[in-house]
């Protein structure tokens, strides 16, 4: 079997069936020449949404979450695949040396009953495709404080970020991590995942970017 290649970029309507792109050199062209996600944000299938103000990020697992909390509704078509989550700092806490906050991924599962978050507030939801006027709205809810549903929250990941309490502010800079979470975590329809604080108290803000993709 021969195999075709071309060199050059292309731009190829739906159905069509292109050579495999080649560079000048004879090699096969498989980079992420239009940024890893292009391709989900320009079909409307990457959806973002942040906390736009900073906030108490918790200091304890609870069923009634004041960060970001993803929800995929149950009976939706879709599967949500989490890729990214940034947390930002936005206080500087100065109580102690000793004590470290962590910040994870918890998880409300079994929601079999149809029983998801209530006494939500929801959050403005982005597609990755920004353009003028509301645009495509995903599956996917999002909530800055929701009541989770029939199932406690467990620890499902850990999110890289963490801080310990500085005694003296003026010896700390800015604060802030991103998780490259890739779609390594998804959420099955009926789930909710919040982002959580554990340990010291500490006030921030949450983003998420997520892809939807059929189930």
């Amino acid at each position: 079997m021969q195999v075709q290649g071309q060199t050059g970029p292309q731009v190829n309507p739906d159905g069509s069936a292109p050579n495999i792109r080649v560079g000048r050199l004879g090699e096969l062209v498989c980079a992420d020449s239009l940024g890893k996600y292009y391709e989900l944000s320009r079909r409307n299938q990457l959806f973002m949404g942040a906390m736009q103000a900073g906030a108490a990020l918790g200091t304890a697992l609870t069923a009634t979450a004041v960060t970001l909390t993803l929800y995929n509704p149950l009976g939706s078509q879709v599967n949500l695949a989490i890729l990214q989550c940034t947390i930002a700092l936005t206080t500087l806490q100065t109580a102690s040396t000793t004590v470290e906050s962590a910040f994870v991924y918890a998880a409300s599962l079994g929601l079999s009953t149809g029983a998801g978050p209530t006494a939500t507030t929801p959050a403005k939801i982005y597609s990755g495709l920004l353009s003028v006027g509301t645009g495509t709205q995903g599956v996917g809810q999002l909530f800055t404080i929701a009541t989770l549903g029939a199932t406690a929250p467990v620890v499902v990941r850990v999110h890289p970020f963490a801080s310990s309490a500085p005694t003296q502010a003026s010896a700390a800079g800015g604060q802030a991590g991103i998780d490259y979470v890739e779609g390594a975590l998804v959420l099955g329809p009926g789930v909710a995942v919040t982002i959580q604080g554990l340990g010291l108290a500490m006030t921030g803000i949450v983003s998420l970017a997520w892809a939807e993709i059929p189930n």
